[in-house]
């Protein structure tokens, strides 16, 4: 994630010196640099509360932080029909259609839905049903009482078949910029692609997002959430239920697991709350007694060492291999 803001910037997308002035102001004083900065480190000094006499408010940081969600959904919104090569594309489709044939649980860290698309594809899997939460249709479900009753009959036709655990959040989940008129604010799920499996429709992100109800002034909109990984997130920190509910079912299906493929995660020192996750998941009185392979797959030596290094009473399996390969091996096997 250190060179995102540079490949954002290379396609356009980032404009330091244009409407993302306030995101580059401060990424130039905190990190000496308004491209090489990392952008999880970056997201969380802008999201986390700060001590008053900083008087982060003056820095414009909230500001600042929707711009960075912009640079995120502007440059991965496009990938899934963007790929580097037809080949590329068909390997990926062949590896959703082998997590679903074996009911295999996905957890990850990204934010895009390019896995949320390729799963919807198989015609097994929904986000309505698919992320292990129920997530209500953003504008819809609050006041429409038949479309719940035809999102569960949609769901029985076609339940899905793994479960995608989405563990920093999602490019087409979000809150409504207003609360509820009975005061709820719950986070809800882009209807757009979140039913009909198997269709031409694709998952879209929920930001831009708008309802105005005929008779009402003014328009709704939806904020997209997404958390960086300073952000305290696990159960029992207090924080969003939906996301404390994910990280719950992660750590069960790591316990769960004989086989666990990290794959292009580098298990950066800042994220304690991952390596936490982790060390339950394999620890925890639920896996007490079996006995679990692990499988890391990063060009990165160092990240191979470190998972080593931390976890060394597991039998690690570490690998150099291009991620495409290993998934070319892995849906051969």
């Amino acid at each position: 994630m250190g060179d995102f803001l540079q490949r954002a910037s290379d396609i356009g997308v980032y404009q330091p010196n244009g409407s993302h002035r306030q995101l580059a102001d401060i990424a130039e004083r905190y990190f000496r640099s308004p491209i090489e900065v990392n952008i999880e480190s970056l997201a969380s000094l802008l999201a986390l509360d700060s001590t008053p006499t900083l008087s982060p408010e003056k820095e414009s940081r909230a500001a600042a932080y929707d711009q960075l969600i912009e640079i995120i959904e502007g440059t991965l919104v496009g990938i899934y029909d963007s790929p580097r090569t037809l080949e590329i594309k068909n390997l990926f489709t062949s590896f959703a259609n082998r997590l679903v044939d074996l009911r295999i649980p996905v957890v990850t860290l990204n934010y895009d839905l390019l896995m949320d698309q390729l799963l919807k594809d198989t015609g097994q899997w929904l986000p309505a049903a698919g992320y292990g939460i129920e997530l209500p249709l953003a504008g819809f479900t609050r006041n429409d009482a038949s479309l719940n009753d035809e999102i569960r009959a949609a769901t029985r036709r076609a339940p899905s078949k793994t479960v995608l655990l989405k563990l920093h959040g999602s490019l087409n989940w979000g809150r409504r910029n207003l609360k509820y008129s009975d005061g709820s604010h719950p986070l809800e799920l882009s209807p757009a692609g979140a039913l009909n499996p198997g269709s031409a429709q694709h998952i879209l992100p929920i930001k831009n997002m708008s309802s105005s109800p005929i008779a009402h002034p003014g328009s709704y909109f939806w904020d997209t959430y997404i958390v960086p990984p300073f952000v305290a997130k696990s159960p029992g920190s207090g924080v969003e239920p939906a996301l404390e509910n994910i990280w719950y079912m992660a750590r069960a299906a790591l316990a769960q697991a004989q086989f666990i493929h990290f794959l292009g995660y580098s298990l950066p020192p800042s994220d304690f709350q991952m390596d936490i996750l982790i060390r339950e998941g394999f620890w925890s009185w639920i896996a007490h007694d079996m006995k679990k392979r692990v499988f890391v797959v990063d060009r990165e030596s160092a990240v191979r060492e470190r998972f080593a290094c931390q976890f060394r009473q597991i039998e690690i399996d570490t690998s150099n291999t291009d991620i495409s390969d290993y998934i070319a091996r892995l849906i051969r096997s």
